[in-house]
């Protein structure tokens, strides 16, 4: 045992980002023979963590409500059918894997939760697993871990309106990883790993195509790593990952999808001339970044004040040549890639829109070099341990926010206050009229999102945001058509192509919608306190 402990101190020692910078050594080499010992400071331990907060999310979620949320609604329609693709605006990897897990639980909520939980477990194992190559310390590759729930888009937003970029993140943590692998050994299976992470992630959002830019130009700029991308296994790599991503694009390029018009509507807004623009863009960059990064970014140097002198250390010598594999130099060189190439979308195309919620392709590793400004910044061990504290709190304190969102259900938690609007009523509105089987044509996602759920077995239409058609069926043809719509957001009259639909399925509209108002109930405040209206027509098709 005194032989390992005299090795793993020596191992340490030559470690990278165990150098002279780090104050003090004694300090930093104590916490770390401290956490080797914990079990919480193992793979299996951070999975463990991640499993019991996954556990507590779901479990607070579907006591509150089946409303199905912002991002869910439109993937449920989507997953009625498997297809090569589904919308040019994303790849569909998410929607393979949904439809995937709800050939098993249906078109439910827990699908949803199940899988996005799933996805954020993985992450966590990743991120620790190549934090864990990084900095040869369990302990600090589970504050990486940890690190994840100091991040807002996932601390907070993942719980409510993620579902594409929930696989996006996972594919950027496991392809990262796989890059450590490669580092690690050169052998062909760690090349084809890091190939399957490429082709996986490059069918879950565009953006991922970012994240990949940045690793390989930041790998460039060392000699070590730019050797292991001058190995001819990466051609391998590189196959594997384009036979993956090939049935997309041959479904793109078939269907004749511009995705430069995509790419247009999603990062350009506003109005006035391309430099008015630029400068949003600009401003929204330095701000989403810091947002995104937030409350990590402001923890990291409270908790670890000599975190601030080894980033500024590590700012004067970002150019300096290393002999080896330099982790620390290659995130940094990450995260000020990721900077230039969004400043130069607003400079050079005048993209605009560069809001916290697309920065997880630039950014989602940054907190790993933020963790090794603190393990270089440390004074003593008791600072590693603040940090966990503050991680887990923060994370209870979403919980209570979260408990507020979906049970208070009003301001300031909420104004639309989504997951206590009445579908349960307006399904059970919809049978009383006579519709058992068929098609339901619905106007806005969230309408037509909720009633897929209530209705596994019909074939629901979406007119509007996003446009959703699925394939006639045979027995669409007979049954019912219900063809519903929310007053309050759509108006009172005929969706457009609403008509056109039910004459698709040899139906006719022959009267007058028939209003429908359905109070919300509440825990505690009075029945109707707030309601929704919807316009509803029950139409009865001739079997042929």
């Amino acid at each position: 045992m005194r032989c390992c402990a005299a090795s793993s101190k020596s191992a340490r020692a030559n470690h990278p980002l165990a150098t002279q910078a780090d104050s003090p050594a004694a300090a930093l080499d104590n916490a770390e023979d401290s956490g080797n010992g914990n079990w919480l400071n193992s793979l299996g331990g951070v999975l463990l963590i991640f499993a019991v907060y996954a556990a507590l999310h779901i479990i607070l979620r579907v006591a509150a409500s089946p409303n199905l949320s912002q991002d869910d609604v439109m993937a449920v329609l989507y997953s009625q059918t498997l297809e090569l693709g589904y919308t040019p605006r994303q790849p569909p990897l998410y929607d393979w894997m949904l439809w995937t897990v709800q050939q098993v639980t249906g078109p439910t909520l827990i699908s949803f939760l199940a899988l996005k939980y799933t996805l954020l477990i993985a992450s966590a194992g990743f991120i620790y697993s190549a934090a864990r190559r990084i900095f040869g310390s369990p302990l600090w590759a589970t504050l990486s871990a940890l690190s994840l729930l100091l991040l807002y888009q996932i601390g907070w937003n993942i719980h409510e309106g993620v579902t594409h970029t929930s696989v996006m993140i996972c594919t950027i943590a496991a392809t990262f990883w796989a890059f450590t692998r490669i580092a690690e050994s050169q052998s062909l299976g760690n090349y084809l790993i890091l190939g399957l992470a490429i082709g996986l992630g490059a069918l879950t959002k565009y953006g991922y195509a970012a994240f990949l830019i940045t690793l390989v130009a930041a790998a460039l700029l060392q000699p070590a790593s730019r050797q292991l991308l001058q190995n001819t296994r990466i051609l391998a790599a590189a196959a594997l990952a384009i036979a993956i991503t090939a049935p997309f694009a041959a479904w793109l390029f078939l269907n004749q999808h511009d995705l430069g018009a995509v790419y247009a509507g999603t990062v350009t807004y506003g109005e006035g001339g391309h430099w008015a623009r630029a400068m949003r863009g600009v401003f929204l960059t330095f701000r989403s970044m810091l947002t995104f990064l937030s409350p990590l970014i402001l923890v990291v140097p409270l908790v670890f004040p000599g975190a601030l002198n080894a980033a500024g250390h590590a700012f004067a010598n970002v150019f300096k040549s290393e002999a080896g594999l330099d982790w620390e130099k290659l995130l940094l060189h990450m995260t000020l890639i990721s900077l230039g190439l969004l400043l130069g979308a607003a400079l050079l195309t005048g993209a605009s829109n560069l809001r916290m919620r697309y920065m997880h392709p630039f950014f989602l590793l940054t907190p790993l070099w933020l963790i090794a400004m603190a393990r270089r910044g440390m004074t003593k061990p008791v600072q590693t341990r603040i940090f966990v504290v503050i991680s887990l709190v923060f994370a209870l304190a979403v919980v209570v926010m979260r408990t507020g969102y979906l049970y208070v259900g009003e301001p300031p938690f909420c104004v639309k206050c989504r997951q206590m609007i009445p579908y349960d009523a307006l399904a059970e509105a919809i049978r009383d009229r006579g519709f058992r089987s068929g098609t339901i044509i619905a106007g806005y996602r969230h309408t037509a999102g909720n009633m897929r759920q209530r209705f596994p077995e019909a074939r629901v239409v979406a007119l509007r945001r996003p446009h959703v058609v699925p394939t006639i069926r045979p027995d669409d043809r007979e049954g019912q058509i219900a063809l519903v719509w929310d007053v309050g957001t759509e108006g009172a009259e005929l969706p457009g192509g609403a008509r056109e639909q039910v004459e698709s399925l040899g139906g006719r509209i022959e009267r007058a919608p028939e209003t429908i108002r359905i109070p919300w109930t509440h825990t505690w405040r009075d029945t109707g306190y707030r309601h929704t209206d919807w316009n509803l027509i029950v139409i009865d098709l001739t079997p042929k």
